[in-house]
């Protein structure tokens, strides 16, 4: 956005708790029915191991999807059967139910950011053909949907806090159905891994601050120990020298068996506890409601979704832009932090054969609706969508 960087909004009662001093992360987060993991991929892996799917069995999928989410099924062992969407991204409910296969065990539903998808019917198409429900809820904020808690449909659910809040790292699995005592064998966090997370957060500000000078000073000293190595950084900013277990890029989508086991750290735990989540709530709904009232007037741009229901707290506002593919390369061109699926498509959705799909991940822009964004910045983001949207409106 030019000059005028979006920035985290850090907790507003920073104060170094007791339980955090002690490096002790709360013991009902980490074991019976509540799983604070390092990543959400890794929910979804031990999500799997809870449900005791068969590792030869298949799994149904939605063909529009981060392969972050599809990676950690492979993992496991299970294969992915993908059904198509619809231009919503509800599900094609008869490309859904002619995929069912006798040896297919479970079905994934995605709450596209944030806004809930049709689970009474999902639950119904499972119970009839016997298939465990998984709750893809990485974009879903927690609270209530109607007169029932978030995420309690599905005989699993899986969040994704560092979505919302300024985390460094941070997913959740929740058991919903009855299930066997579950235990994981957690990796204990060394103090070397704790500051590597604590040094992510704080790289992650600096990044979003907008000042260059501040920025080459704070990586310097990290350019410099590399050219005093003789290894220069890799994409991840990471030598080449350092093992697997060392490397921890929080934006990465690649599933990593390393970190399979690894919980929420303690930085990302404490922010999270101290975070003000009504004020998450109240400000994303708030800037969505603005790029919405204004994005919607523009010929050519489309909001995915007509309405924001009381109880949504968006992850991002999904936009069309109609007959302009790939939208984003030209908003981010103008300093808009402009994103879409087409880099992170798994390889197995081949072309053609899930058409709305395909749609989706060519035209379906995310806007960001951070709660750190001003009205400047909201204002920016309009007037950048409706120039870029002129681009294919014909003159008359």
């Amino acid at each position: 956005m030019g000059a005028a960087r979006i920035r985290f909004s850090m907790p507003q009662d920073p104060v170094l708790s007791a339980s955090f001093l002690t490096f002790e992360v709360e013991p009902e987060l980490r074991k019976g029915r509540r799983f604070l993991f390092f990543w959400a991929r890794n929910a979804i892996f031990h999500g799997l191991k809870a449900l005791e799917i068969p590792k030869a069995s298949r799994i149904l999928v939605p063909a529009y999807i981060c392969r972050a989410a599809v990676e950690p099924i492979c993992a496991y062992g299970a294969t992915v059967d993908f059904y198509d969407v619809q231009p919503d991204c509800a599900p094609d409910w008869d490309d859904l139910l002619k995929r069912i296969r006798p040896d297919t065990k479970a079905l994934m539903a995605v709450h596209y950011f944030g806004f809930p998808q049709h689970m009474r019917t999902l639950r119904e198409i499972c119970d009839q053909h016997g298939l465990k429900l998984i709750e893809d809820c990485a974009h879903v904020f927690p609270g209530r949907d109607g007169d029932r808690q978030k995420g309690t449909v599905g005989d699993i659910s899986v969040f994704s806090w560092r979505k919302f809040f300024p985390l460094y790292d941070g997913g959740e699995l929740r058991l919903n159905s009855p299930a066997e005592p579950f235990k994981i064998q957690w990796t204990a966090e060394t103090l070397l891994f704790t500051a590597k997370t604590a040094k992510g957060v704080l790289d992650s500000a600096v990044d979003q601050t907008g000042n260059v000078l501040f920025q080459s000073l704070w990586r310097a000293p990290s350019a410099l120990k590399h050219i005093r190595r003789g290894s220069a950084p890799d994409n991840n900013g990471n030598g080449d020298h350092l093992p697997a277990q060392s490397i921890i890029d929080s934006r990465a989508v690649s599933f990593q068996a390393s970190l399979v086991n690894q919980p929420i750290s303690r930085v990302s735990l404490w922010i999270l506890q101290h975070s003000d989540g009504q004020a998450v709530y109240e400000k994303r709904r708030h800037n969505y409601r603005i790029l919405q009232a204004e994005l919607e007037q523009i010929p050519g741009v489309a909001p995915l979704f007509p309405s924001l229901p009381q109880g949504i707290c968006p992850w991002i506002f999904p936009v069309v832009f109609h007959d302009l593919p790939n939208a984003h390369r030209r908003l981010r061109a103008r300093g808009i932090p402009a994103v879409a699926w087409e880099g992170v498509r798994p390889p197995d959705t081949h072309r053609e054969r899930f058409p709305n799909s395909d749609f989706l991940y060519e035209n379906l822009v995310f806007l960001p609706v951070h709660q750190s964004l001003s009205e400047n910045h909201l204002a920016r983001i309009v007037d950048v969508a409706a120039g870029v949207a002129r681009e294919k409106v014909p003159c008359f």
